[in-house]
């Protein structure tokens, strides 16, 4: 909760800097080390619980680790969704959670949890490819509206030109 406050509170302080005020470079090593904090914290969520012997029956002690698996999935699709822009600050958030589970699940020397280790693995690859996929559309559009705006500036240019000869042209006749 405290990692994901103090990556609250470096947004408000960004938002209200005058944009003019920007250091696009110090703000985004701020951005990228405030979720590493946060990927970090995550990691250890995903470790809670860790002890020489897992306690427990076998059905609970199986449960643990599919929660832990599917909280990173959640995790991953979050993340994937508000970070694709910036693809440096997905991975500092999402690759510490999914090392962290999948040691956890390699550790345990069980069929299953090593095929949801490599799941986990392939999930978060699968999360990035979608993320960068989301990054191009994003610029896509970025390129497509600054176009848009281009062609509306011209044609407002050529009105502008167009009415002024109309004005001439009638104050000639």
């Amino acid at each position: 909760i405290l990692s994901k406050l103090l990556l609250l509170q470096l947004c408000r302080r960004f938002v209200d800097t005058d944009p003019q005020d920007v250091a696009v470079g110090t703000w985004r090593r701020r951005f990228i080390l405030t979720e590493l904090l946060c990927g970090v914290t995550w990691a250890g969520f995903a470790l809670v619980g860790i002890s020489g012997s897992e306690v427990g029956s076998e059905n609970a002690v199986f449960s643990s680790h599919v929660f832990i698996f599917a909280a990173l999935i959640v995790l991953l699709a979050v993340r994937m969704t508000f970070a694709s822009t910036m693809m440096s600050v997905l991975y500092v958030g999402t690759v510490p959670m999914t090392i962290a589970v999948g040691g956890r699940l390699m550790r345990l020397n069980d069929p299953f949890c090593f095929a949801l280790a490599a799941m986990a693995v392939g999930v978060h690859l699968s999360f990035i490819f979608l993320a960068k996929g989301l990054q191009e559309t994003a610029l896509k559009m970025l390129e497509f509206r600054a176009q848009k705006d281009l062609l509306i500036a011209e044609l407002d240019e050529e009105k502008a030109v167009s009415d002024e000869a109309r004005q001439r042209a009638e104050a000639g006749s």
